[in-house]
């Protein structure tokens, strides 16, 4: 799983909760799909 596009109040729930060191956060979806793909190789 990868957030992507998410707001900076966003970004902060995530970083306060610590899902950020669960899931990687992209800057774009694009971005996004490419990781998922770097990573099921």
């Amino acid at each position: 799983m990868v957030f992507c596009d998410v707001l900076p109040h966003e970004q902060e729930v995530l970083h306060l909760t610590q899902l950020d060191t669960l899931w990687p956060v992209c800057g774009t979806r694009a971005d996004a799909v490419a990781r998922l793909h770097r990573n099921d190789a």
